[in-house]
């Protein structure tokens, strides 16, 4: 039962490394990507960046940070810090003095509801940087910065191209 739960998150961490991995430069805005996949007559859009900066200590996969945009529904933020995260434990998404707590699950964390969604997006609008404050299951410590350079155009774009 445990790996019917563990293999969609699996999958998913796998998709978005190989995106992360495979930005094309036609879809890129400066520190943002967007991407477009269409299966089964469904569209599904993403708008992704990594951290400018990490942690170089701790050995982990790759960061990253996605909105995705499903058939123009509500925008939704996820991210992953590139390890499981401790449980009961919160992911901070802050804008300096700015905060919001993500809900995080296995190894990505989310908006608690779509309001919260809406006004990160609103929020990175407003910003230049960002940062990602999680705990793993091991009790380490990271803080991934975010340049939000290029965002306003990326997600524009996923706008634009997602209807």
């Amino acid at each position: 039962m445990k790996s019917l739960i563990i293999l969609p998150f699996f999958l998913i961490s796998l998709t978005f490394n190989s995106l992360a991995d495979n930005i094309i430069d036609d879809n890129k805005f400066q520190d943002w990507a967007f991407f477009k996949k269409t299966s089964s007559n469904k569209e599904t859009c993403y708008i992704m960046s990594i951290p400018i900066l990490s942690p170089k200590d701790i050995v982990r996969s790759k960061s990253f940070f996605i909105i995705t945009n499903n058939n123009n529904d509500v925008d939704e933020i996820s991210t992953s810090s590139g390890y499981f995260y401790k449980e009961n434990s919160n992911v901070e998404l802050s804008f300096g003095s700015e905060k919001f707590y993500l809900f995080p699950y296995k190894n990505f964390a989310w908006a608690n509801d779509k309001n919260q969604d809406i006004d990160i997006i609103k929020e990175m609008q407003k910003q230049d940087q960002m940062y990602i404050t999680a705990i793993s299951k091991e009790d380490k410590i990271t803080i991934d910065h975010y340049s939000l350079i290029g965002f306003t155009q990326a997600y524009k774009a996923m706008k634009q191209n997602c209807k």
